[in-house]
């Protein structure tokens, strides 16, 4: 990056926090699409994870059971938050560090 560049790309705090402002909204949306996308999928997923449990002890050896009233709830959001975490991991980074890169030159 030359001097030109960082001369070019010179702004106000309050451009570079609207600017960040506008990513970090743009990162939410997309973890926020991911963990929709995620929760759909949950019972999938949930299965996927518990196929190697149910593979070792036997179909007659695996029945899970809920004690709380809202745990399977629970457990299916945790699970689309892991899953949009790691779907939309390849947003969040990109979009916040991009804006961290052009306010702070080195």
């Amino acid at each position: 990056m030359s001097d030109e560049d960082i001369e070019a790309s010179k702004a106000p705090l309050m451009d570079h926090l609207i600017e960040l402002r506008s990513r970090l909204i743009k990162a939410l949306l997309g973890f926020g699409v991911a963990l929709i996308f995620c929760f759909f999928f949950a019972k999938q997923i949930y299965n996927v994870l518990v196929w190697p449990f149910v593979w070792v002890a036997g179909a007659e050896n695996s029945k899970f059971i809920y004690t709380a009233l809202l745990e399977y709830f629970i457990t299916q959001l945790k699970l689309a938050l892991f899953g949009a975490g790691f779907i939309s991991f390849p947003i969040v980074p990109a979009s916040t560090s991009t804006s961290a890169a052009r306010s702070c030159p080195i």
